[in-house]
């Protein structure tokens, strides 16, 4: 339907002019009928301009004269779709603030499982940080299979460069400290348990390995140095610097009852060759060369008391010990037994 500028005028007939006064009502209803818009829906109205008033959010505005800078409020339900500036912000009742960029919330929460959709969580730059934060726990994964193998955490660091042959990989860092002048009780750089569960029904675990630390290479490869287990501690001049005022230990191992009276194990330590082909696995069971000289009392101190040391000729009036250690002159070869709980030793032949 046309718009019509037209004015309308109606004018009163002569009363006997029935038929004049039929015509110009016709005529005067056909004018309104080519310019107003109907009531009720319609498509007449494509534009609105001059208005003083603006319309507002229920019908079909904004309620603001000009929106740039302006406080825009809609009320109910509303499907948007919106081309937004930098300085455009959206508030919406009942489901927060719609942000340009994920940064600009300093504080999210998710409202439910996150799907990383075979994505990635990255910190960004080269070496900052993913900081996630539990009560009692720093991260904590969980992860449990129905009739398959599972794994719930795995860490790789992979050397990729050609230039890499002075960097280091490792799999994963783990530390345990205390703050400047903060005492500590206990302080655990990594604690690893295989624990059952089975504390009501019966079940059969085949193999538990509290920790399984292994390497392997591959068939171009070239090791120069091999440690697959490497234990290492830091120590300072105790004259000094800080002091251990207690026991301390390199390695230590622990059999500790937490049912009954515990159970006996067949040994604490127990080395063992599997399918290897050459002649031997080793060379020596146990090597303590690295520490010679660095040794105060003996190599082995035996569950008895006896010991098993060395000494750079006689050991008679010179090294004291249990009866029936054993003591091995490392300038000449020769062995002796101790007989006396003292340091009068015998010869072995």
């Amino acid at each position: 339907m046309a718009t019509s500028t037209t004015n309308l005028s109606l004018t009163k007939p002569a009363q006997t002019d029935d038929t004049n006064m039929i015509d110009d009502f016709n005529d005067n209803m056909d004018l309104i009928d080519a310019g107003v818009a109907l009531l009720g829906a319609n498509s007449d109205i494509t534009s609105l301009t001059g208005l003083t008033t603006p319309l507002g959010a229920a019908y079909g505005g904004t309620g603001v004269a000009n929106a740039a800078g302006e406080t825009i409020t809609l009320t109910g339900g509303f499907a948007l779709n919106l081309t937004l500036t930098e300085a455009t912000g959206v508030t919406l009742p009942a489901s927060g603030t719609l942000l340009a960029n994920v940064s600009e919330d300093t504080t999210p929460q998710l409202g439910g499982t996150l799907d990383l959709n075979s994505q990635r969580i990255t910190g960004g730059s080269l070496g900052s940080e993913i900081d996630v934060s539990t009560n009692g726990y720093g991260v904590q994964w969980y992860y449990s299979g129905d009739n398959q193998d599972v794994t719930a955490l795995r860490s790789r660091a992979v050397l990729k460069t050609t230039d890499a042959s002075t960097k280091t990989a490792q799999g994963a860092v783990l530390q345990a400290s205390n703050s400047n002048g903060i005492d500590a009780g206990v302080l655990n750089g990594v604690l690893i348990e295989a624990i059952g569960k089975s504390d009501s029904t019966a079940s059969t675990i085949t193999t538990m390995r509290g920790a399984l630390i292994g390497t392997e290479w591959n068939a171009k490869e070239t090791i120069t140095d091999m440690k697959t287990l490497h234990v290492r501690t830091h120590t300072r001049d105790s004259a000094t610097e800080g002091y251990i005022s207690g026991t301390g230990y390199l390695i230590y191992a622990e059999n500790e009852a937490v049912g009954g009276n515990g159970q006996q194990l067949d040994a604490g330590f127990y080395l063992k060759a599997t399918n290897v082909s050459t002649p031997y696995a080793f060379d020596y069971g146990i090597d303590l060369t690295g520490a010679s000289g660095e040794i105060a009392t003996a190599d082995i101190k035996f569950s008895f008391g006896c010991i098993f040391t060395n000494y750079a000729g006689d050991p008679n009036t010179n090294v004291t010990a249990t009866k029936g250690s054993l003591c091995i002159d490392t300038a000449n070869g020769d062995l002796y037994v101790n007989t006396d709980a003292s340091t009068a030793w015998s010869a072995l032949k």
